[in-house]
C-alpha cells in the first residue's frame, strides 16, 4: 500500500463498498466540505494521494490532519514513513521528535486525570461514609 506504514484491511475496511479510489476521494472530499478539519478524512485523502503516487498532496494532507488533531496517531506514523521513502531524513527526526513530545503531553495529561479521579473517589468515599446509613456500618 504506497509507502505508508499503515495496513491495508484498515484502508479496506474503510472505504468498504466503494468500487474505486474514485468514489473514495469523492466521499471523503464531501466529508471535508462539511468538516474541513477533520483528521480521519485528511487522512484519507493522504492516503488516496500516496496511493496514486502524488508524495506532495499526500504530505500536505498529513500535515493538515496532524495541525487539526495533533494526536492522530496514523498520521505520524504515516508522515514519519513518507518522509523515509522521500529520503527526507531530518523530517524523519522531527516526526519521531514530535512523536516523543506527545507521549510526554499524553503521559501528563494522563497522570492529571488519574490525579483528579482519586480526589473524585476520595470525595464520594468520605460522603458515602458520612451519609445516612453510616450509623449501621458501625457494628
Amino acid at each position: 500500500m504506497g509507502s505508508f506504514g499503515g495496513d491495508a484491511d484498515e484502508v479496506t475496511a474503510a472505504f468498504a463498498g466503494l468500487s474505486d479510489r474514485e468514489q473514495a476521494k469523492n466521499l471523503l472530499e464531501r466529508v471535508l466540505l462539511l468538516a474541513p478539519n477533520a483528521a480521519a478524512a485528511l487522512h484519507g485523502m493522504a492516503v488516496i494521494n500516496d496511493l496514486a503516487g502524488n508524495k506532495k498532496s499526500a504530505e500536505a494532507y498529513l500535515k493538515a490532519a496532524l495541525a487539526a488533531e495533533p494526536f492522530h496517531d496514523a498520521s505520524h506514523r504515516d508522515l514519519f514513513h513518507l518522509m523515509i521513502e522521500m529520503g527526507r531524513w531530518r523530517d524523519v527526526f522531527r516526526v519521531v521528535i514530535t512523536c516523543i513530545r506527545n507521549l510526554t503531553e499524553r503521559q501528563r495529561q494522563l497522570t492529571e486525570a488519574q490525579r483528579k479521579l482519586q480526589a473524585r473517589s476520595r470525595t464520594v468515599a468520605a460522603a458515602a461514609a458520612a451519609g445516612p446509613l453510616s450509623r449501621y456500618t458501625d457494628c
